[in-house]
């Protein structure tokens, strides 16, 4: 197995295989050390690099840009800004209410905002499936040939 070219590289192509091992790794890593209050952060910060070398090239593997992992993150922002605009509307349209008005809209935000965010983890799991199952262009492309042999051989 080349773990230099799976998770620190993010030229070239890789296949389906390749792409759930990488992704499996990275999810066990970061849930082991999410425990450990004083470098869990850290962790999770280095092996941010090894998903984007992992989504990169498996896109690049059906011609599509590594870019376009930005998309899932895109739809996450646009979710926050909205709850928190809507929590913000609420209890503006709450304020003239009293109290328990601001209370009322603050807790219409949070739920509006809670839709929107379970909606963008709906997104994030289609696109994780998409790119996982997706066949890979069997002749080569702008991102070269297709491998060869799988990055990983011993599973």
């Amino acid at each position: 197995m080349d773990w230099q070219t799976l998770f620190f590289n993010a030229d070239g192509r890789m296949g389906k295989k390749d792409f759930w091992v990488g992704v499996a790794i990275i999810f066990v890593i970061n849930l082991l050390f999410s425990q450990v209050e004083s470098i869990g952060w850290l962790v999770s910060l280095a092996t941010l690099w090894a998903s984007v070398c992992v989504y990169a090239k498996r896109l690049h593997d059906f011609d599509k840009s590594g870019w376009l992992m930005l998309l899932p993150l895109g739809v996450f922002v646009l979710a926050i800004l909205i709850g928190a605009l809507s929590m913000l509307g609420g209890a503006l349209a709450g304020s003239s209410g009293g109290g328990s008005g601001v209370a009322l809209g603050v807790l219409f935000g949070l739920g509006f905002g809670g839709v929107l965010f379970g909606l963008a983890m709906l997104v994030n799991i289609g696109f994780v499936i998409w790119v996982g199952t997706r066949d890979s262009d069997p002749e080569a492309n702008r991102f070269g040939s297709p491998p060869d042999v799988p990055l990983v051989t011993a599973i």
